[in-house]
């Protein structure tokens, strides 16, 4: 979920939640548990898997914020490099063959019955 920066995004919220909600739980676990249901020999092992769960989330939150802020940074490299007209450091108006390039070779076109001439109007000019 943590391949696009709105995944990232999303997915940190929703892990931040997670860890608030079962750190809570534990708390709530700890200090009173007569709110929750649960049997009374059930509540220590309640109580430890609801902050495992929370670190487990806290993780995930931290990877996902990673996630988010790399993306930030890569967006900001190529809007940079879109704004200078280059791409990794390579000037793109400086690039120029000064060749002309076929498209199809001209005997390909004799007879093809497209209507076109064989001559130098297939030619692509690439600059």
């Amino acid at each position: 979920c943590c391949s696009t920066k709105a995944g990232s995004l999303c997915c940190s919220i929703f892990s931040a939640l997670g860890a608030i909600f079962l750190a809570i739980l534990g708390g709530l676990l700890t200090w009173q548990p007569e709110y929750i249901h649960v049997d009374q020999y059930q509540i220590p092992q309640a109580r430890e898997n609801a902050f495992v769960g929370s670190a487990i989330y806290a993780v995930v939150t931290a990877m996902c914020v990673g996630s988010l802020i790399f993306h930030k940074s890569q967006e900001k490299k190529l809007m940079k490099e879109a704004a200078s007209g280059s791409i990794n450091g390579m000037e793109l108006h400086n690039i120029s063959s000064g060749q002309d390039i076929m498209l199809m070779p001209e005997e390909g076109m004799n007879g093809a019955g497209n209507g076109s001439s064989a001559g130098g109007e297939n030619a692509v000019s690439v600059q």
